[in-house]
């Protein structure tokens, strides 16, 4: 289980650990976005600190409806106790946990300042 909080302004939180392909974890704290389908974004400058390698620039929407080119990078994670690489969308603004991860997962949030944030596996097995 992944464990978080809101803040005072009632935005859920989490922390991950991330690293890049030398396997040197950071942790950052990003806001979970049911609006985000995609796995994490992160700004450019935490990009470039942590080294995280380039895959490819695809077309994506913005939630205003225009349309942008991100350039998007491989990194590993830390999730449910695993080491999982993940595509990372570089995208200005606060970091971003998309609907990719939380996939097969459980979220329950408290929206009250302090309040729980919790991310649960639905079932270990994938294949039911």
């Amino acid at each position: 289980m992944i464990v978080g909080a809101v803040s005072l302004a009632l935005q859920a939180q989490v922390a991950l650990s991330i690293s890049n392909s030398a396997g040197n974890f950071s942790t950052v704290t990003g806001l979970v976005d049911t609006g985000f389908n995609g796995s994490l974004s992160l700004p450019e400058a935490e990009i470039k600190r942590l080294n995280l390698v380039f895959d490819v620039q695809r077309p994506g929407m913005l939630a205003d409806g225009t349309l942008h080119d991100f350039n998007v990078y491989i990194g590993m994670i830390e999730w449910d106790g695993q080491t999982k690489y993940i595509e990372v969308d570089c995208l200005e603004g606060p970091i971003l946990v998309g609907t990719q991860l939380l996939w097969r997962h459980e979220l329950t949030i408290e929206f009250v300042g302090g309040g729980k944030v919790a991310i649960t596996p639905l079932n270990p097995n994938p294949f039911s």
